[in-house]
């Protein structure tokens, strides 16, 4: 903690050079104990709040360094009458109580000055540099998946299915609690053993998931324990899939680098001590390499215009158990990394790429052709890699969207879709405002994330009732607001999606490079109903079953064990297999 050590050496050097009185008999004893009493202040104050101590871009030195020219004003000019009351006289004043808040004055405001987007419009715009791709890239960048792999559980579901898990366990919740989650992509095999003591080898390929790790719950069981020994995987697709994790790999998890630490274990604080206090760090997020390790990610970056234009340089991952610290760069970041480039950071430049491209006074006065990101922003996921996905309308409209955007969230790199078409708001309105099972059930709808179903942009999103468990789901189409659907299961609520499209003819879109439409004749082995939907299996396929409706499809209904029927669907890693077409052979009614 050399840095803030220096730092606060300088402030109250600063502050007892603004008191000093020569005319005062004890000026020297009254402008050393100003200087001590700032000292101290300020010590403890950037030892417990550990801010950055960057002389360039960063506001919070000169703060400081003006609140300590002020109190040594104050100082100097309170003065006692011959009545014993105390007042102000700043008569006195010498030029050296004045400079040094003349001086932080001055270059604040020349660097406040150089962050305004008045003189800096252009390079505020360059900040982000989309792409312009046309709409049939967008089945290549988003590639289909299996309804089975579409996020199903939301952050407040997947914290309170672990607090729950927490709570099973006598004792521990009073002493420990889960933090926040954080969705990652994880892949790897790894040996665990649970909390209950169950012993398990979990295996994920490209699979999402939220983790949490165990947290302190105050200051005395912190002071008690040290260590925290877990964390929490709760799968994002099925929440019957939880994990709380004790040991990996043979070794029992102490985890030492926590928020809820204190003193040197308290992570940001760990971090600013062994370098990087001139730093400026953010997005404190928890990730697993492939081997179960918990780590924290941590993005490193710095203003580019003045103390404006955030931009990402890098990552520092920090491993919980050992607190040994590395920094790399987006280009070398591990390639469990997932996030690098911070939420906050992409939809701040997506606005400011939108409004200064034309120039400040367009974006202030004519507002010509002017941009912004449509409210929220949501993580997209494609063969591994993480994209944040927002969408792009004029500036003042309400529900439109005249594109959207996905920014690569590890290089930053942003591709354009100029696909016109409802934002995530409207999306959830027309889920409220048109599906009467919805309506009827008094269920609310949670954040949509953008999806490739069968070469259209579709907006899913799980519904809620009263509490965070899910009692629904619906799909709604960027394209045209009037295909949606809401169901109680996944697999119904996308079969009567895709009716809806296929009625309006609008089915056959291209599916890019990772679709393949099958169709063929096949004999019916099994077939069941349930939930409002036909699960029927092949003799001929082996290892997957399909579904039907009979609104789509009147003929399924009078299917039997041994029909031949001819089917079209598309082939993809799923299990579970949404049929485009189905007709018994020979049938008449």
């Amino acid at each position: 903690m050399l840095h803030y050590f220096l730092f606060s050496v300088l402030l109250g050097l600063i502050s007892a050079v603004s008191s000093f009185d020569e005319k005062r008999k004890n000026r020297f004893k009254r402008s050393i104990t100003t200087g001590l009493a700032v000292f101290i202040f300020f010590g403890a104050f950037n030892y417990w709040a550990t801010p950055t101590l960057s002389f360039w871009g960063f506001s919070s030195v000169w703060f400081q360094m003006l609140f300590a020219c002020i109190i040594g004003l104050i100082v100097c000019t309170c003065k006692e009458s011959n009545w014993g009351k105390t007042y102000l006289d700043s008569y006195d004043l010498k030029y050296w109580n004045i400079s040094p808040v003349a001086t932080v004055v001055l270059l604040f405001i020349i660097q406040i000055i150089s962050s305004l987007a008045i003189f800096r419009a252009p390079e505020y715009s360059k900040l982000l540099t989309p792409i312009e791709v046309n709409d049939s890239a967008f089945t290549n960048s988003v590639h289909p998946i299996p309804v089975e792999k579409m996020i199903n559980v939301k952050k407040r579901y997947a914290e309170d299915l672990a607090s729950k898990r927490i709570e099973s366990i006598p004792s521990l919740g009073s002493i420990c609690q889960f933090g926040d989650a954080d969705m990652i992509n994880i892949n790897g095999t790894f040996d665990v053993k649970t909390a209950d003591g169950k012993e398990l080898t979990l295996t994920f390929d490209n699979e999402k998931v939220w983790v949490m790790v165990l947290e302190h719950r105050d200051f005395w069981k912190w002071s008690k324990n040290k260590t925290t020994n877990g964390y929490c995987i709760v799968s994002a697709h099925d929440p019957s899939k939880i994990y709380f994790i004790t040991e990996v790999n043979g070794k029992p998890l102490s985890l030492k680098y926590l928020r809820s630490g204190y003193f040197g274990t308290e992570i940001e604080r760990h971090v600013r001590a062994n370098g990087y206090a001139d730093r400026g760090l953010t997005d404190f997020s928890v990730e697993l390499d492939d081997n179960g390790i918990p780590y924290w990610v941590i993005t490193l970056y710095r203003p580019t215009i003045g103390m404006m234009g955030n931009e990402a340089l890098g990552a520092i991952i920090v491993d919980m158990q050992s607190g040994e610290i590395k920094e790399c760069g987006i280009n070398d970041a591990p390639q469990w990394v997932d996030l690098i480039q911070p939420k906050e950071f992409v939809y701040e430049q997506i606005n400011d790429w939108g409004s200064y491209q034309k120039g400040w006074f367009n974006a202030v006065f004519a507002e010509n052709g002017l941009h912004q990101a449509t409210p929220g922003m949501s993580l997209v996921y494609s063969d591994g890699r993480s994209y944040w996905y927002t969408g792009i309308q004029s500036k003042g409209a309400d529900e439109s969207s005249s594109g959207f955007m996905l920014i690569d969230t590890r290089t930053k790199e942003c591709k354009k879709y100029s696909i016109s078409g409802i934002n995530e708001v409207a999306a959830k309105s027309v889920i409220c405002a048109q599906s009467e099972w919805v309506r009827m059930s008094k269920l609310i709808p949670n954040d949509p994330v953008l999806y490739n179903v069968h070469g259209v942009p579709t907006y899913y999103m799980t519904l809620t009732g009263d509490g965070t468990k899910n009692a629904g789901y619906a799909f709604v189409s960027l394209k045209n607001e009037l295909h949606f659907a809401a169901a109680s299961t996944p697999q119904k609520a996308l079969q009567q999606y895709l009716n809806v499209i296929q009625n309006d003819n609008l089915f056959r879109i291209d599916d890019g490079d990772k679709i393949n439409e099958e169709t063929q004749e096949l004999t019916v082995r099994m077939i069941t109903y349930e939930n409002g939907l036909y699960y029927i299996l092949f003799q001929e396929i082996k290892g997957k079953e399909f579904t039907a409706t009979s609104e789509a499809f009147p003929e399924v209904k009078w299917a039997n064990v041994g029909q031949k029927v001819n089917v079209s669907f598309t082939d993809t890693e799923a299990t579970l297999i949404s049929l485009n077409s189905f007709d018994i052979l020979d049938f008449e009614i």
